[in-house]
């Protein structure tokens, strides 16, 4: 195990959950599937509680996937999204799908291929991958079902 590269990932009420313990140190990236914040609000949804202000407060990558406008967390990620400005964040959402996403699939189906493509850039930086976040022409080529967009990552 590489302790340098700890990644956390939470589902719905997890990604609540994942933003709680994302303060420490130690986490290098963070992936919000079908979740959101609730605006930069406290919530303790999942059981937890993330502080006001606490997007504010994260040092480090981060990733929201999610389904369509029909994914019950798809308006708080977008307004997450829009307030980070000060990492790397990027916003995938899947045409085809709503909140469940694509589970269901086969090997996780198109979801897994952002989470693969997000931990291939991050943690082995890896250029190609980084493409997927940032390059209109291999979205448009290669992930069809995704809008993608991104921030700070350069």
């Amino acid at each position: 195990i590489d302790v340098d590269k700890i990644g956390i990932m939470g589902s719905a009420c997890g990604g609540v959950q994942a933003l709680s313990v994302s303060f420490d140190t130690r986490i290098k990236t963070i992936i919000m599937k079908n979740s959101g914040n609730f605006k930069n609000r406290p919530t303790s949804m999942g059981g937890t509680t993330v502080p006001e202000g606490g997007l504010n407060e994260i040092k480090v990558p981060m990733l929201y996937m999610l389904g369509n406008e029909t994914d019950v967390a798809y308006r708080n990620a977008v307004t997450d999204f829009e307030e980070i400005n000060h990492i790397p964040v990027a916003f995938c959402s899947g045409s085809t799908f709503g909140h469940m996403g694509t589970v269901h699939e086969p090997y996780g189906g198109e979801m897994s291929r952002i989470v693969i493509a997000w931990l291939q850039y991050q943690f082995r930086a890896d250029n190609n991958y980084k493409k997927v976040f940032t390059d209109k022409k291999v979205q448009e080529k290669d992930y069809p079902v995704w809008t993608i967009k991104s921030k700070n990552i350069d």
